[in-house]
């Protein structure tokens, strides 16, 4: 039957394993018992074991070390080399020991480890291999940071550093070359090794300055020295903390933030800043905040990315940022910088995509009990959805309409199939904004927010009929089975006006999309006609809907689906 090699031998091995485990009397044919025998009288016969098995362990990592440098040439075994290593392991594994909220023993303890394996480095620093000092110093920085970052840590007591006995060591530690700066086109990403010593140093500077920057100004100082770092990584450490500076010298602070966001090149080191410092200030400081963001959106399409990272994490910020002082601020301009970007949502969609997750609640906050309530933020979350919205179904179409016609080149239609699926992409996102706030996914429906009575489901759909209408004229399944689903949560809101935009959805832009041919259409759409059928009979007295309830039965029983074809079959002795 097989006329490959490789491939008879597969079949082969794969029949040994399935015959070990079939007993022979339940063998139908004559050739398969046949083939059975022979593998048995050739030992071929395998079990049907597990082909691979995977066992996860820990164990301490002095074996790869010292594998590697051995390969460096270091004499790991003996001599002052090998001792310097023992040192080094030592206080590395006294630092995975003791945690955050280690007491002060533990920490006077990994002190003197710390001046125990310096002393020995210092000691033998002429005849130690240049491959030793990367992991020794490593480990001390990898030290001074626990220490540092410690809760418990209180200069001078039971044994503990002082901040001057630290801040010398940190000097040392911010000299060494590690990390070393990579070349163009090596890994972008932001991790690094505990063998990465400024990156420590640097951290370790952040941790000191929000207790005792305020009497030891080297401390603040550092931050200019770390933000000029050329390794990103090391930049991080002062860039995602920035906040610690605050209350020490909040002049500074700000003075730096300006700085990051005009001039930081690594586009993730630069979402750090709007990710984990901004939001902080964004009530209190808000024209500062403004400020910043308006610097890094002036920039943001100039800063140089990583195709590898696929994606755009300042504009991701940018969005929840911008979501943030328009809907719940009132921030003017915020809403021009929506107008701005939201106008191209293709070469935005990151944006656009981040501002519209930040709205799941706020498009339900005018329908929440007493305090909460909160219509401002509902009106401002839906205009600023339905800026998106349009252009977003205005760009779809358009490429659409260049795929659909036949008229463009290969080019040319690659391009408009990458829009189309853009645009598509953030319309979809919205739909599932509203299709998960609503409380319609039956998993959420305990939630805080969403619509919990058919008063408050028949509000919805006056408010939001202009959006919903427009999202009905998605081309995406997708996008048409959410809107469905939404529309079955709120029949109890409005059993006439559900059923009349379900057929419109249904046997219009939908039924051109190919939705009729989706089983999991099929069940919803049956689902929610025998409902209708059972709770809301009497709507269908009027001849025309009546039509069109035998019109959408009709196109899902058509394609072959049995349940429609059932109901569509049952249907003048459930209506009679």
């Amino acid at each position: 039957m097989f006329a490959d090699e490789a491939e008879q031998r597969w079949w082969r091995h794969t029949l040994s394993r399935f015959l070990s485990s079939v007993d022979v009397v339940a063998i139908a044919t004559d050739t398969m018992r046949a083939l059975r025998e022979k593998l048995l009288e050739t030992n071929e016969l395998v079990s049907n074991a597990s082909t691979r098995s995977v066992s996860v362990s820990w164990e301490s990592s002095r074996g790869v070390t010292r594998s590697l440098l051995a390969r460096e040439g270091v004499d790991i075994e003996k001599g002052v080399d090998a001792q310097m290593l023992s040192h080094s392991e030592a206080l590395y594994e006294n630092v995975v020991a003791t945690s955050s909220d280690s007491g002060a023993k533990a920490l006077a303890v990994l002190w003197g480890d710390i001046l125990a394996t310096i002393a020995f480095y210092d000691a033998h620093a002429d005849i130690l291999h240049d491959k030793v000092e990367q992991p020794v110093w490593g480990h001390v920085s990898n030290a001074i940071e626990c220490i540092a970052g410690a809760a418990t840590y209180a200069p001078g007591v039971d044994g503990m550093p002082s901040v001057d006995e630290l801040l010398d060591v940190l000097r040392r530690l911010w000299a060494s070359r590690f990390p070393e700066v990579k070349d163009k086109g090596e890994d972008s990403s932001l991790s690094w090794s505990n063998w990465d010593v400024r990156v420590y140093a640097g951290d370790a500077y952040v941790s000191l300055a929000g207790r005792f920057g305020a009497d030891h100004r080297e401390i603040v100082d550092m931050f200019d020295a770390v933000l000029a770092d050329p390794v990103p990584q090391v930049r991080l450490q002062a860039v995602q903390n920035l906040q610690v500076l605050s209350h020490v010298a909040p002049e500074k602070m700000w003075a730096l933030a300006e700085r990051i966001a005009q001039n930081e090149s690594h586009i993730d080191v630069l979402g750090h800043l709007l990710h984990d410092v901004i939001p902080r200030f964004i009530w209190r400081d808000v024209e500062r905040c403004k400020m910043i963001i308006e610097i890094v959106r002036a920039r943001s399409e100039t800063i140089h990315r990583d195709d590898k990272s696929g994606r755009d994490t300042v504009a991701e910020q940018l969005g929840s940022l911008t979501a943030q002082l328009w809907c719940w601020q009132n921030e003017a301009m915020a809403l021009e910088w929506l107008k701005a970007w939201g106008s191209d949502p293709v070469a935005h969609h990151e944006f656009c995509t981040a501002f519209l997750s930040m709205l799941r609640g706020a498009f339900f906050a005018r329908y929440m009990d007493g305090e909460k309530r909160d219509t401002g933020l509902s009106d401002r979350s839906q205009q600023a959805a339905m800026i998106i919205l349009d252009a977003c179904l205005a760009t779809a179409e358009g490429s659409y309409t260049a795929v659909t016609s036949g008229t463009v080149d290969d080019a040319e239609r690659n391009a408009a199939i990458a829009t189309y699926n853009a645009a598509e992409t953030v319309i979809g996102h919205l739909m599932s904004q509203l299709y998960f706030g609503s409380g319609a996914y039956a998993d959420n429906r305990e939630g805080l927010v969403g619509l919990i009575s058919p008063k408050e489901m028949h509000r919805f759909l006056v408010n939001y009929r202009p959006m919903l209408s427009l999202l009905a004229a998605s081309h995406e399944p997708s996008t048409h089975h959410h809107l469905v689903q939404l529309y079955e949560f709120l029949i109890p809101g409005d059993p006439v006006g559900v059923f009349d935009s379900l057929h419109a959805l249904l046997t219009g832009v939908a039924k051109r999309a190919g939705y009729h041919h989706e089983s999991l259409a099929a069940s919803v759409i049956v689902r929610m006609i025998t409902r209708y059928i059972a709770d809301y009979r009497s709507i269908f007295e009027d001849d025309a809907r009546r039509i069109a309830l035998i019109e959408i039965l009709r196109l899902f029983s058509d394609v072959g689906w049995p349940e429609a074809l059932k109901l569509l079959y049952d249907l003048p002795d459930l209506l009679r």
